[in-house]
């Protein structure tokens, strides 16, 4: 700074700020006598740099501390953009210092870098014109400029909201929609260019702090009509969130109408303002109708109502302007109007369908959302798609909602005869973008529980705790389904009527609380699949199932194998997940067979295994797999007894995926029925895990809980599926994998476990009811029907001959209790469709389940010697 003291003295703040004023109103061609700079185009800063090195006269620099550093001031320069009535707009954030992901987790937002960048900013503003060189741009404004004391709770709930992520090793999913006024903005050279992150091995995009462009805009126009929302007492370190939800809990519970009516909005008529959310929402924040809300300007947010069904999903999808096919031609997506659209922040008044009074509305909840990037790239092809179908011709081809998990495109005229123009010269119906609701839904309920678990953690006294209302039990338990944590997106393959699901989500019907099951994590299913072979649609009862419990639209009901062919040929596309669950399909396994009949994984169904593999692979292996099978998996075939297994371990390593198994039978804790099946937990991890150790403190031991581990053995399976299938158990009697074990590289640790179980045990008995609830119908009465019945169950040794062959054998079969007795578990239940006669083993009788809330068959043995049979109630 030598060539500078003749200028100004860099120790005085006043001298500094005298100086840097002379510059207001000239351009750098006057101010410096420069004829141009580096072209902005190729280097972005170009102007900021110029004004450092030939204005101020000191070496540019990235140091963490202030530019004037004597006086503690930072130097920034910033574009502007003049708009059509006359206020200035922001051209782009305002970048202030590059984030350390490894040294910022070690601060506290009072002792950090940007608060200190941020508490004193010399701030240079010109007027951007993108045909002129940089030294020929006006310099507008030059002041001294620092964060406002009622703004600092938002910018310190928003540095906490990024170095939290950091600290949880999410630096790779930092996104501006996590943020109100403060982002983590990228800044790379390049779009590979990574960092590494402390508390994750996964490398992440180089971001900087930066003031968001909205927050800027409202800062450059004075703010001159616009209000703040006034602060109560003990409101002062309230965050934007927190102030904006204790204004809105006192009139949750009431309708549009009635706040129409309580805030004087609705007219004696019942007409109603087009802009009626909005008013409401000024009312209730205290600020006058003609005047902005202060925040909201500053963070860019708009306010938009949200109706949600009992399902859960909007009644509405979210629509923007239509578009002009000519322009959605030329302009690419990261230069059009709906990416902006989608940046935009908004505040969703959330009404909840009653319980009661269906189509009846009543006020919940206040959230604020925006579209996360992650899910930008989704919008983006659903935009470059329907571009692609402008071009080709075929603007009446819309985009659908089944085509894009966010975004989709329908008409938006008065009616058919309002028409746009379009390339091909064959005029089409006016046309917009819309966000899916069912998206929508999801995205609500995401930012739900993440908004709770803050409040939760700022409750146990988490580090940089704040002040908010308190959040109390009801808070959790509103709706049933929430559990602390960050949401985990999973999808479910060969989902059945939706076990996983349910017992990951949870349950709950109001009109139904007997069913009610608290979730087991942040899960939320994003993406199901259901197909019953041969594929026939009268036959697809479990999907219809599942839709009947989830909703329209919540699984794809077709051949996974042709699902993943259009995955991979990009005709269609899958949510990315963090975790995929399934129980794939089992017959070749199951004890309806003799186990030397067992066709394994080559089998007719058991080669959906394949299917399993080739969709981690594809959706580039989501951290977390559960599966479910039948426990003799472990052993098949007989051939080769474990090869079977030994290939999805082989297949798992080499994926990079460590794995634990467990079989589990359900009696052993505390559960009505003799199940025994083998749980796959599989881990996407660079950790080196203690093989032996997780054994008994392992996700599965955790879970279920298992005494002390006695003499496990270890060994290798071949790194190459292949291998395993030609050599694996060849000529062994005995599979090598026992009921428990874990997996890493190949290596392999397996032992005998035995479970611990100290809770409440329940029995047939338990589940059912009454004979009087169950119609005559489902009573087994015919003596014939019933000597059918101690056939089928009763122990066999009998001649029988091989249909293909023609080989006479001598069959045997071990007898079953007919009918099952009710002072113990129930034995596994082999299902069916339904039907009045025997079938396999089972008699069809209605059982009432969480997973429709209806009436549907299941098989069970019910007849008139038992002395309770009948309706199951679980």
């Amino acid at each position: 700074m030598d060539d500078s003291k003749a200028l100004y003295d860099p120790s005085s703040l006043e001298s500094i700020y005298r100086y840097a004023k002379q510059l207001e109103g000239k351009t750098l061609r006057k101010a410096c006598r420069l004829t141009a700079v580096e072209d902005p185009h190729r280097r972005k800063g170009s102007f900021g740099n110029a004004v450092e090195k030939y204005y101020f006269h000191y070496d540019i620099n990235s140091l963490a501390e202030p530019d004037f550093a004597d006086v503690e001031t930072e130097l920034k320069t910033t574009p502007l953009r003049r708009k059509k009535n006359g206020e200035w707009s922001a051209k782009e954030r305002l970048v202030i210092s590059m984030i350390n992901y490894m040294n910022v987790v070690d601060e506290t937002w009072e002792t950090s870098s940007i608060q200190k960048k941020l508490s004193k900013i010399l701030l240079i503003a010109y007027e951007y014109d993108k045909d002129l060189n940089p030294v020929d741009y006006f310099v507008d404004l030059v002041e001294l400029w620092g964060i406002p004391p009622e703004d600092v709770p938002v910018f310190r709930r928003d540095w906490n909201a990024v170095v939290n992520k950091i600290r949880e090793g999410k630096a790779h999913e930092l996104s501006g929609s996590d943020t109100f006024y403060l982002e983590a903005a990228t800044k790379a050279s390049t779009g590979k260019d990574r960092r590494r992150q402390p508390f994750s091995s996964i490398p992440a995009k180089p971001r900087a702090w930066a003031i968001k462009p909205s927050y800027m805009t409202a800062v450059f126009n004075s703010m001159i009509d616009a209000k703040a929302i006034e602060r109560r007492a003990g409101e002062d370190e309230f965050d934007l969130g927190a102030l904006v939800r204790a204004r809105f809990e006192p009139y949750f519970g009431l309708t549009e109408g009635e706040l129409g009516e309580l805030c004087g909005y609705i007219k004696p008529d019942g007409r109603k303002p087009k802009n009626l959310c909005a008013l409401i929402t000024k009312h209730i924040l205290g600020v006058d109708d003609h005047s902005k809300i202060a925040e909201f300007e500053k963070a860019g947010i708009k306010t938009k109502t949200i109706r949600l069904k009992r399902d859960g999903v909007p009644k509405e999808s979210i629509s923007f302007p239509t578009f002009d096919y000519f322009e959605l031609v030329d302009r690419p997506f990261a230069e059009s109007d709906f990416r902006e659209y989608l940046r935009q922040k908004y505040l969703f008044v959330i009404y909840h369908e009653d319980d009661a009074i269906r189509g009846r509305y009543l006020l919940a909840e206040v959230l604020f959302w925006q579209m996360p990037d992650r899910d930008l790239l989704e919008a983006e092809r659903c935009y470059e798609e329907m571009r692609r179908r402008v071009a080709a011709g075929r603007a009446d081809w819309s985009v659908k909602s089944s085509e894009n998990r966010c975004c989709h495109v329908r008409p938006h005229g008065r009616n058919r005869a309002d028409v746009l123009p379009t390339p091909s010269g064959v005029p089409e119906t006016k046309k917009c973008f819309w966000i899916n609701a069912r998206y929508i839904g999801e995205e609500i309920d995401s930012v739900r529980r993440e908004t709770i678990q803050e409040a939760i953690n700022r409750g146990k006294g988490s580090k940089n705790q704040e002040t908010t209302p308190t959040m109390t039990s009801n808070d959790l338990v509103n709706d049933g389904s929430y559990v602390p944590g960050r949401v985990i997106r999973v999808a479910e393959l060969f989902a059945g009527v939706g076990g996983f699901r349910l017992g990951l989500e949870g349950y709950r019907d109001p009109l139904r609380p007997e069913f009610d099951m608290p979730s087991a994590g942040p899960f939320k299913t994003v993406w199901a699949n259901q197909w019953e072979p041969p594929g026939a649609p009268v036959r697809q009862f479990a999907a219809a199932c599942y839709r009947k419990r989830f909703g329209e639209g919540s699984l794809v009901n077709e051949d996974i194998n042709k699902v993943l062919d259009a995955y991979e040929a990009g005709n269609i596309d899958i949510p990315d997940v963090d975790m995929v669950v399934g129980g794939f399909p089992c017959q070749d396994y199951s004890v309806a067979k003799p186990l030397s009949q067992a066709n394994g994984i080559v089998g007719k169904k058991g080669v959906l295994w394949w299917d399993i593999y080739r969709f981690l692979r594809l959706k580039n292996t989501p951290r977390f797999v559960l599966l479910e099978n039948v426990d003799r998996l472990l052993k098949s075939p007989a051939s080769q007894r474990g090869r079977d297994f030994a290939i999805i371990l082989s297949c798992f390593a080499s994926l990079g995926y460590a794995v634990e198994w467990r079989v589990v039978n359900a009696a052993d804790y505390g559960f009505p029925q003799k199940r025994r099946r083998v749980y796959i937990y599989a881990e996407k991890t660079d950790e080196t895990w203690d093989l032996v150790g997780r054994l008994t403190d392992g996700v599965m031991a955790r879970a279920l809980p298992v005494k002390s581990a006695c003499n496990p053995v270890g060994f290798t399976i071949p790194a190459d599926p292949y291998e395993c299938s030609e050599s694996f158990g060849v000529g062994a009697k005995h599979s090598r994998f026992e009921s428990a074990g874990t997996m890493q590289g190949c290596s392999v640790a397996t032992v005998r476990l035995e479970a611990e179980y100290r809770g409440n045990r329940r029995t047939l008995g338990d589940v059912l009811v009454d004979d009087a609830e169950v119609a005559e119908s489902f009573y087994v009465t015919d003596e014939e029907k019933l000597e059918r019945w101690r056939y089928c169950k009763g122990g066999k040794s009998e001649p029988r001959i091989d249909k293909k062959t023609g080989f006479t054998y001598q069959y045997t079969e071990g007898s079953m209790a007919f009918p099952d007795p009710i002072d113990s578990p129930a034995r596994t239940i082999l299902t069916s469709e339904g039907g009045g006669r025997p079938h396999g083993a089972n008699i069809s009788c209605r059982r009432r389940t969480a997973v429709t809330a209806g009436w549907c068959q299941t098989s069970w043995t019910s007849c008139r010697d038992s002395p309770k049979a009948g309706r199951i109630r679980v």
